[in-house]
Parts: structure tokens; C-alpha cells; sequence
């Protein structure tokens, strides 16, 4: 027993599996809180909801990224709904896919954080006990109920952050590549995530211990990287379409407008959340 316990807390091969093995079923924890929430009470979709959904409706039926009064719209960035579609794989619909997809996005966050508190932390045990208070957090469980993006984002910054940090510590170039790729993602699933880029090129810029060229050299090609797929988003999603993109007009409860997949429209549920649902097992309260 005390060869174990110095095993977890020094961080010995001997706590290796046993810790990939309780941080697996911390991240099946933090899921099944979500898909509980699911079965118990349905999809809680809300006014972004529905566009996510309609958008990837629309890419499924191929008409391409048109919201669901038939015109071509980047008020909303592309990867939750190529989330949403390719998780439906042509067979189900975006809308029965939401929840099941953010609570696979939830567990991988989960997981991917405990790696990386497992690398910096001497207690293994403490690594556990930070991921568990992460899956028990009802805010970020809610947050995951709801079929919107912002848990993909929550994952795409971790590991933009947990990657920088790699390179910045250890130097591992390919890590400031990594770094790029998944700030480009989170940019693509909210527009806010901007900030990723941005944080990461102040901690390339300020990076200590490096020469000014070479701080300069990797802050331009991380923000290249970074900002070149969101440049051509914005740049060919009109082309794509021929049309001039505008702001996204909201729907309102009392008309429907003119659908390219009328179910987007007619299939809908917002929820409120009632102030004792902070507590697991709170109630929500159905609005009509």
C-alpha cells in the first residue's frame, strides 16, 4: 500500500493504468450526467439551437450552409453544425444527435484535462479529485444539456491552451502546430473564441527566455495558422452561395417563416431553468 500511495504521488509508472482507468470513468460520469438530463427531460433547444439544427439539416439535405428561411447565413460559425451532421451520419436527426454529441464533448474534455493536470500536478489524486469536481459542476452539465456549441468550444480551448503550453515549456514544436489548429477550431465553433488566438499570440510574444526574432517568427506563423481558415470562411461563404450575407434575423414565436426544413421550425422546446437546478436532480420548468 504505501508503494502505491508513493506511486500516485510522485507520479510512478506504478499509478499509470489505475489512473487511466478512474479518469475514464470520471469523463463516462460527467456523460452520463448529460445524457441523464436527456432521457429524463428531452433536448433543450433555444433560439441558436434551432438554427444550429436547421443549418445542419440543410448541409444533410444538400443545400449547403442555408438557415431555415432558405438563405445562405455565417451569423453562425460551421463547425457545430458539421458537428451535428456528421454525428447523425446521414441516418438520424441533428436534433436526437445534440445531446448524445456534447455529452461525448464533455467526457473528452474531462479526460483531455486530467492528461494534461496529470503532467503538472505531483498528486495524482488531487489530478482525480480536480476532474471530478469538473464532471460533478452543474453549470458546465447544463451547459452540455443544451444543443448549443459552447462545450465544443470549452474543449478546443483546453487543448489550444494545454498545447501552447507544452510548447512553451517543453518546446515541442509540433505543439505550437497543435496549438494553431484547435485556436483555428474554437474560432469555428463561436465567433468569441477569437480571444484563443489572441491569448495565445500575448503568451508568444511575451514568451520568456526566447530571442525577440524568434518570438516574432512563431507569433507570425501561429497567427497565420489561426486566422487563415477563418479568413477563408468569410471570405468564399458568399461566393459559394452568390448571395450577400446579412445579419441573421431571429424568428419570432408567432410566425414561422418560409422554411427549407419546415420540422427546424415546428420541432422546438425552450426550457428555463429553475433556481434549485444548480443541485443534481433539479427540476427544470417547461415553458410553453
Amino acid at each position: 500500500m504505501v508503494s502505491i500511495s508513493k506511486g500516485w504521488i510522485k507520479g510512478r509508472t506504478t499509478g499509470l493504468d489505475r489512473f487511466v482507468v478512474f479518469l475514464a470513468l470520471l469523463s463516462a460520469l460527467g456523460a452520463g450526467l448529460v445524457l441523464a438530463r436527456e432521457v429524463a427531460y428531452g433536448a433543450v433547444l433555444l433560439w441558436d439551437s434551432i438554427y444550429y439544427i436547421s443549418l445542419a439539416r440543410n448541409l444533410l439535405a444538400g443545400e449547403g450552409f442555408v438557415n431555415m428561411s432558405g438563405t445562405a447565413n455565417a451569423h453562425f460559425p460551421p463547425l457545430y453544425p458539421l458537428l451535428l451532421a456528421g454525428s447523425s451520419f446521414g441516418l438520424l436527426d441533428p436534433r436526437d444527435v445534440a445531446g448524445p454529441s456534447n455529452a461525448a464533448v464533455f467526457a473528452l474534455t474531462i479526460f483531455c484535462l486530467g492528461l494534461y493536470l496529470r503532467r503538472h500536478l505531483a498528486s495524482r489524486l488531487l489530478a482525480l479529485c480536480a476532474c471530478l469536481a469538473v464532471a460533478l459542476s452543474m453549470p458546465l452539465v447544463d451547459m452540455a444539456w443544451r444543443a448549443l456549441s459552447d462545450t465544443l468550444f470549452i474543449l478546443l480551448a483546453t487543448l489550444a491552451l494545454t498545447r501552447i503550453d507544452r510548447f512553451l515549456t517543453e518546446g515541442h514544436s509540433a505543439s505550437l502546430l497543435w496549438s494553431a489548429a484547435f485556436s483555428a477550431l474554437a474560432w469555428h465553433s463561436r465567433y468569441i473564441g477569437v480571444a484563443v488566438p489572441m491569448v495565445v499570440g500575448l503568451l508568444l510574444v511575451f514568451q520568456h527566455g526566447a530571442s525577440l526574432p524568434q518570438r516574432a517568427r512563431r507569433s507570425a506563423v501561429f497567427s497565420i495558422l489561426a486566422a487563415a481558415p477563418m479568413a477563408l470562411w468569410r471570405s468564399l461563404m458568399p461566393t459559394w452561395f452568390g448571395l450577400r450575407i446579412g445579419p441573421a434575423t431571429r424568428p419570432t414565436p408567432t410566425a414561422a417563416p418560409s422554411c427549407v426544413n419546415p420540422q427546424a421550425w415546428c420541432e422546438w422546446r425552450i426550457w428555463r431553468m429553475a433556481p434549485f437546478s444548480r443541485w443534481i436532480g433539479g427540476l427544470p420548468a417547461a415553458l410553453p
